[in-house]
């Protein structure tokens, strides 16, 4: 049996950082949180989103630097992988950046792989892009017709994961931080809105819980890929 990520962190080196949290307000006691991305005039500018956050201090991020060969997708929910880049990053090509996430993820036995975001900023609360609920209708949105039939007939797993690089150096100035997966209540995962004029998704904001366990791991390289799932329609018993 696979060890769980704190099993393999002990003895590893802490750090200390700071979140902006989901902020723990009434207001989403009636109001579902949501933020609009794209154009707005003026008078409708403050109607933008109702986010607010909490900063939090002191969050301890354990660096498993080293540990790279015993992290799994399936187990706990992440893994690093060599990926040389086949094109610059420096100014990336879409389509290729697209055929090249594509065959990363084909690294297992997926019958059809897919891509539909390539984002390029840093952000600082902690989420995942996909909801349960949120997760199908995402991958409904970029699927053909006779795809979606296909695949979301409730015989087939999907999922959705990130693949996640630094472009340039070493990321430790702003790296990517990950949350053991079983060390969060679903009772601090709140769904929110995320709105464009195409299509409305359905993200998880998190609210702190000191129960939370964050890991990092150090000095990745643009020759690292991140991968981290982000749905999965049958766990396993893995991440959800």
């Amino acid at each position: 049996m696979a060890s769980t990520l704190s099993e393999l962190a002990k003895g590893c080196p802490t750090t200390l950082c700071g979140f902006d949290y989901l902020s723990r307000t009434k207001l989403y006691d009636t109001e579902k949180p949501y933020y609009f991305s794209g154009p707005l005039d003026s008078k409708q500018e403050q109607y933008r989103s109702n986010l607010t956050y909490t900063n939090v201090d002191d969050i301890a991020l354990r660096d498993i630097r080293g540990l790279e060969g015993h992290l799994s997708l399936d187990v706990h929910g992440f893994q690093l992988i060599k990926h040389t880049p086949r094109s610059s990053l420096d100014d990336p090509d879409e389509e290729q950046i697209k055929r090249q996430a594509i065959q990363t993820e084909k690294r297992d036995t997926s019958e059809s792989v897919g891509t539909f975001k390539n984002q390029d900023r840093p952000v600082l609360t902690p989420h995942t892009d996909q909801t349960i609920e949120g997760g199908p209708r995402r991958a409904r949105h970029h699927l053909t017709e006779e795809e979606a039939k296909k695949y979301l007939d409730g015989n087939w797993r999907v999922r959705i994961m990130n693949c996640w690089r630094p472009l340039f150096n070493p990321a430790d100035e702003r790296p990517m931080a990950m949350c053991d997966y079983s060390s969060v209540d679903h009772a601090d995962l709140v769904a929110a809105d995320r709105v464009s004029r195409e299509y409305t998704g359905e993200i998880f904001y998190l609210r702190h819980n000191k129960d939370q366990q964050w890991y990092w791991i150090s000095h990745q390289t643009p020759e690292e890929m991140l991968l981290f799932v982000n749905y999965d329609s049958d766990p396993k018993g893995g991440p959800p």
